[in-house]
């Protein structure tokens, strides 16, 4: 992957992951972003002193303080940074921003996805009532496509291979089968809840400390 692609977590004034962006958009929010009308991002100066092994311990950062862009391109590069080269200098790519005049937690309503659907009916086909692991089962349409079904929670069900093989283009109706239960659609959850990878070791600590990196900053 091309450095300037990498991901980079945002968190909120409440020091909350909120979303990811690439390290060519964060520098944009630190700008401003597209025409300088957003309030700009300030990305997290973060320290780490490596063990006598070179090793170093990303759960215990010595300080995380929100700089700003002009300050941020005078931070001298370190062992354990990763490095924009331009025509002219040398910048550290951030690997956290922070919305400072931003504290609220987005909301979001999961995908439809196989594994969520397969989650929310707890692996029980939904015509039989079998427990159906994952190579046995996938998504059925209640309302086929082949009749305008839709890809949505209320039209999804998990579902044994060989009961949606039987199904094929019917409604349940139509294929002589009653579903267990109404498919229900699940309720939003925060934004945060749907950040779950840590794409560098450093997201770990904001990710799970929030009251603790947040002292980091203050003391």
């Amino acid at each position: 992957m091309n450095i300037i692609n990498q991901p980079v977590l945002v968190i909120n004034a409440a020091w909350q992951s909120i979303n990811t962006k690439t390290i060519k958009d964060a520098f944009v929010a630190m700008c401003g972003g597209e025409g300088g009308k957003n309030p700009p991002a300030l990305a997290i100066d973060m320290a780490f002193t490596p063990d006598k092994d070179g090793n170093i311990n990303w759960n215990e950062p010595e300080y995380a303080i929100p700089v700003a862009w002009d300050e941020w391109l005078t931070l001298p590069i370190r062992d354990y940074d990763l490095v924009i080269h331009t025509g002219t200098r040398e910048i550290r790519a951030p690997r956290v921003i922070i919305q400072p005049n931003f504290g609220e937690m987005p909301m979001v309503v999961p995908r439809p996805t196989k594994d969520s659907i397969r989650k929310r009916d707890g692996n029980i086909c939904q015509y039989t009532g079998k427990l159906v692991s994952n190579k046995e089962g996938n998504i059925d349409h209640v309302i086929p496509r082949a009749q305008g079904g839709k890809n949505t929670f209320d039209n999804l069900v998990w579902c044994d291979k060989n009961i949606n093989s039987i199904k094929a283009d019917k409604t349940p109706a139509q294929a002589g089968l009653r579903l267990l239960r109404k498919p229900p659609s699940p309720k939003s959850i925060p934004r945060s809840a749907t950040i779950t990878v840590a794409h560098h070791p450093s997201w770990v600590y904001f990710m799970t400390h929030v009251t603790e990196v947040r002292g980091l900053a203050e003391a």
